[in-house]
């Protein structure tokens, strides 16, 4: 049961005790008896008509103190408490403002909650945050930080995500005062959208700090070559964080920033049961155990076929077709990719 499971990791992780929480329901405007709190933590559930507002609170409760990460286990609270699909997305805390609006795929590197989950705790922990996120090509790193950003408990620690990503082959540079001031005034666009442009880098930072004045705001920077650009890219005010994308085949010496870095690894073709397990989001029947376990065989060493491979999956669903479609085309590194593709 969910909120059992929450609870086991709030007293295993923090010594978190009942009383914690019957004083957190209080402070938050809805006390709750210890009879109350005890039975809901048991799994006891009794109709109420308060259950959107308890939910809510015990889902702030959890998220603050990082007990939960993903939308899946927002929506298993919510659908404990009775409410619909979706309701519980609904009453988090909302980013006011934000231009992410990148597609997201399936993740697709090894262990992405590990990574995601190692995120989120340097983001949420308070004072200046910074992330650098490191890995080869096509380990994920940007399918990643679009999923944090969109996370639905961001809402509790900023106001404000801005994302941009480099649209320059180098990535970002200290040097390339056009490009800088291109991403600032893309970010002050978000806020204030008829706003005039600015005038050159140093008016776009001083718009940016000013509205951005008491809101916390994520900066997520994706495709980061030189650590010496971070600091003209972001505002760093108290409560502010900054998530880092490194540019591919790139080492950032930093030297000032103290970023915590997360590093991806490359692609896991030795695993392709529990990579395509975590790409398509699902429990695998017996059948498509099997089926797996064959791709695994047929496709060994050809990392570049991956996600062609998950995204065929994942929208034709035809697993025994392209099993037997990979076994005509044999070894042959083109045939195979022909086949994927």
């Amino acid at each position: 049961m969910i909120l059992q499971e929450l609870w086991q990791r709030a007293r295993d992780q923090l010594g978190l005790s009942q009383e914690t929480l019957i004083r957190y329901f209080a402070k938050a405007g809805l006390p709750l008896s210890e009879a109350v709190v005890k039975r809901m933590l048991r799994g006891e559930r009794r109709p109420r008509e308060d259950a959107p507002q308890v939910a809510t609170i015990l889902l702030r409760f959890f998220g603050e103190r990082r007990l939960l990460y993903t939308e899946k286990e927002i929506e298993a609270v919510g659908h404990w408490f009775g409410l619909p699909p979706g309701e519980a997305l609904r009453l988090m805390p909302q980013v006011a403002y934000t231009n992410l609006d990148v597609t997201l795929n399936g993740l697709t590197f090894q262990k992405p909650e590990d990574a995601y989950h190692s995120i989120l705790d340097h983001l949420s922990a308070g004072g200046n945050p910074y992330v650098a996120l490191e890995g080869p090509p096509g380990s994920g790193k940007t399918t990643l930080a679009c999923h944090v950003g969109r996370n639905p408990l961001l809402g509790i620690w900023y106001d404000v995500v801005l994302y941009a990503r480099s649209r320059h082959e180098a990535g970002w540079l200290a040097g390339d005062e056009a490009a800088l001031l291109e991403t600032l005034q893309e970010f002050i666009w978000t806020l204030d959208p008829d706003r005039r442009p600015a005038s050159s880098l140093a008016a776009a930072r001083s718009i940016l700090r000013n509205l951005l004045w008491r809101r916390r705001a994520l900066f997520v920077l994706d495709d980061v070559a030189d650590v010496q650009a971070l600091p003209r890219l972001f505002i760093r005010e108290a409560g502010n964080g900054l998530l880092a994308v490194v540019a591919s085949g790139t080492v950032l010496q930093d030297t000032e920033l103290h970023l915590q870095r997360v590093t991806l690894q490359g692609w896991p073709n030795e695993q392709a049961r529990q990579y395509v397990s975590a790409v398509l989001e699902r429990e695998l029947s017996e059948e498509q155990i099997r089926v797996v376990d064959e791709l695994n065989a047929w496709i060994a060493g050809l990392p570049i076929a991956w996600a062609a491979l998950a995204e065929l999956l994942f929208y034709e669903n035809n697993w025994p077709d392209l099993v037997e479609e990979l076994k005509v085309a044999g070894a042959e590194t083109a045939r195979v990719r022909a086949v994927l593709a």
